[in-house]
């Protein structure tokens, strides 16, 4: 190989590595499949190569597409005939077996530059389709694409379409649900900002991209959504589309129908550009405006020279601008009035949409409020629990169990301790002066400032005989 051939096929690898495609996490659905064609495709007509099948007839070049497509469909959207495309991946020999002894100079030369190139071009493509195999395989779980794999080659020779025709045949199933979302994708709006031309060529496009799916739009349905959507373009006017639907069934035709609002479109634009104004309206204005501006110059001649100041025919004008003008403030009311019962109408389901949410919230504020008291509660009790808890843990630990022979130990009446509260066991027990301190144990605690201390004091059957009698109630 050499090293230029050896650089084209780097440069076109590293070409296709740096557009990877988007990850699909999963079994990839119908339109996930869709989406990789399209990335694949798209990064293939990139690729440049001067095949006599690249070039259509209008001049278009469409790379290494047909690598990606295959020669049915590439037929189908190129117009280049399918067996003019070579699917294989055979390198040509390095000289031209044509050129002999009895081959001119020039011939020669030529044929060598030609060779070179179909040469350069072959690993253009080698580095197409390897950049490609690495972005499907960064793109999918590898339980998706592993069947492909060679015992001795791995994926080297596995073509970037099988990959494609892989998932097609296997995982990617075009059930009910898939083929819903295609149709839905289909008749989407019209965005008016889109110019007409485009929106009938994708709504064509779209067509028989689904047909080689084998999911079939009717030229009924398709025509219906076409009108729908010039209706709610808002780009016509009332006259405009009743003389459409005033034309006769057999006329009604996807050809006559966008050749009809292609024309309305056309005089539009002719009187946007002529009366220099530049809002969104004005590109889709009346075409009777365009035609009344176009001919303005001579119908104001024609009125110079008539006797326009005859007084019945000014007369009949201002009457017929009067009603015309009451028509209009009629109709404005009568649309301000819908308005105004549409929003009353919407502001009531808003209301009881709210009330209904103020309702459960409500309702768990109450059972919050309720769990708030338990927990309370319980968190108050627990120091007094634990208390005798702990008090019961060392009396026995000390000697066993004290309430059945009675308490013989002699308390400090009156004292405190942080760790076993009030009068505790031994005659100087204080904070200070304690032997079992628990964690946290603050040796400055009294009983006027505890310090976060014990509060616990013992019954009165914990006390001995002597000292039962000077037992007082500390808390």
């Amino acid at each position: 190989m050499s090293h230029s051939n050896q650089d084209a096929e780097e440069r076109e690898f590293n070409r296709v590595r740096a557009i990877p495609f988007e990850r699909i996490n999963g079994c990839p659905t119908w339109q996930k499949y869709l989406k990789l064609k399209q990335q694949a495709s798209k990064i293939a007509v990139g690729s440049e190569v001067d095949y006599d099948w690249t070039l259509c007839a209008a001049g278009h070049k469409y790379g290494l597409l047909a690598d990606i497509i295959g020669g049915e469909e590439y037929e189908d959207i190129t117009g280049i005939d399918r067996n003019d495309y070579d699917a294989s991946l055979t390198k040509p020999a390095i000289y031209d077996a044509t050129i002999t002894s009895n081959t001119n100079t020039f011939q020669r030369e030529r044929r060598t530059v030609v060779r070179n190139e179909e040469l350069r071009w072959w690993y253009i493509r080698r580095g197409l389709h390897r950049g490609l195999r690495e972005n499907f395989q960064d793109s999918l779980d590898s339980c998706y694409y592993e069947q492909l794999e060679h015992d001795i080659t791995g994926y080297e020779t596995v073509a970037p379409i099988a990959f494609l025709d892989h998932l097609k045949t296997v995982w990617c199933r075009l059930d009910t649900s898939a083929i819903k979302e295609m149709k839905d994708a289909y008749y989407e709006e019209w965005d008016s900002a889109t110019h007409i031309t485009k929106f009938i060529s994708k709504l064509n496009k779209g067509e028989k991209a689904l047909a080689r799916d084998g999911i079939v739009i009717t030229a009924e349905d398709k025509l219906q959504h076409f009108i729908l959507q010039m209706y709610a373009s808002n780009c016509f006017d009332e006259k405009q589309m009743m003389e459409w639907e005033k034309k006769p069934t057999a006329d009604k035709m996807w050809a006559n129908a966008t050749n009809y609002f292609k024309e309305i479109i056309r005089e539009q634009e002719t009187y946007a550009k002529l009366s220099g104004r530049s809002s969104k309206r004005a590109r889709y204005e009346s075409a009777a405006m365009a035609r009344e501006k176009i001919n303005k110059k001579s119908s104001e001649e024609e009125e110079a020279a008539a006797d326009l100041g005859d007084e019945v025919r000014e007369y009949i004008a201002r009457l017929t601008s009067k009603k015309s003008e009451e028509r209009e403030q009629l109709y404005k009311a009568e649309q301000r009035h819908q308005h105004m019962a549409d929003q009353a109408a919407e502001m009531k389901r808003e209301m009881r949409t709210k009330d209904d949410q103020i309702a459960a919230l409500t309702a768990q504020v109450a059972t919050l409020t309720k769990s708030i008291e338990t927990l309370t509660r319980t968190i108050t009790c627990m120091p007094a629990m634990q208390a005798v808890q702990d008090g019961g843990e060392k009396e026995k630990k000390r000697g066993g169990d004290r309430r059945a022979k009675g308490y013989t130990a002699a308390r400090n009446i009156g004292g405190y301790c942080w760790s076993h509260g009030w009068d505790p066991v031994g005659e100087n027990h204080t904070s200070g002066s304690c032997r079992w301190k628990k964690e946290g144990h603050k040796a400055g605690a009294t009983g006027s400032n505890k310090m976060g201390g014990s509060t616990w004091q013992p019954k009165q059957n914990q006390y001995n005989k002597q000292q039962a009698s000077l037992r007082v109630q500390r808390e």
